[in-house]
């Protein structure tokens, strides 16, 4: 029996710096759905704030509140980089390790030095393309972080692959 052989091969190594940039991107541009409505409360907090203070209407509670806006707005803003510290702190499997994507007519198969595992793509959730990378989301919160520079001179290729394959599911961004 022939061996297959894989249309696509991408080897990415997992950095603190991928995962960042994956962090960000999941927690604030991959659902507009989702981050829309915090812009807005965030929005609304502030200025609800700022006017209480400026009016004279309530000045402590118009500081309490502004205090609490800026609270949430910082956490907003560094909760990427606290969760992946956090996860690199813990587990030291994280970082520093290539992946190895081959990709296949009807599967993706992902290899490291932990191990293997082979996915029909009809099994995955979605694909999200960014400016460096393709995140090809296992469900709605694990992804496989794919570099772009990983890929030979094929990339448009590839993406015209996924994009075959996944259709409405393929998100560039």
């Amino acid at each position: 029996m022939e061996e297959e052989k894989s249309l696509f091969e991408n080897k990415t190594l997992y950095t603190k710096e991928l995962y960042l940039e994956f962090s960000k991107f999941h927690l604030r541009k991959r659902s507009l759905i989702t981050a829309i409505p915090l812009y807005i409360c965030m929005a609304i907090m502030t200025l609800s704030s700022i006017l209480l203070i400026v009016l004279n209407l309530d000045i402590s509670a118009g500081i309490a509140f502004l205090i609490l806006s800026l609270a949430v707005i910082l956490i907003y803003i560094f909760l990427p980089n606290i969760s992946v510290s956090k996860i690199l702190k813990f587990d030291k499997t994280f970082e520093n390790t290539e992946n190895k994507y081959e990709f296949y007519e009807d599967y993706l198969f992902v290899e490291n030095k932990y191990g293997s595992t082979k996915v029909d793509y009809n099994d995955l959730y979605k694909v999200y393309e960014t400016k460096n990378n393709i995140y090809i989301y296992i469900n709605s919160t694990q992804a496989f972080l794919v570099s772009k520079s990983g890929f030979d001179s094929k990339l448009d290729e590839v993406k015209e692959f996924l994009k075959n394959k996944f259709k409405e599911r393929y998100i560039e961004k």
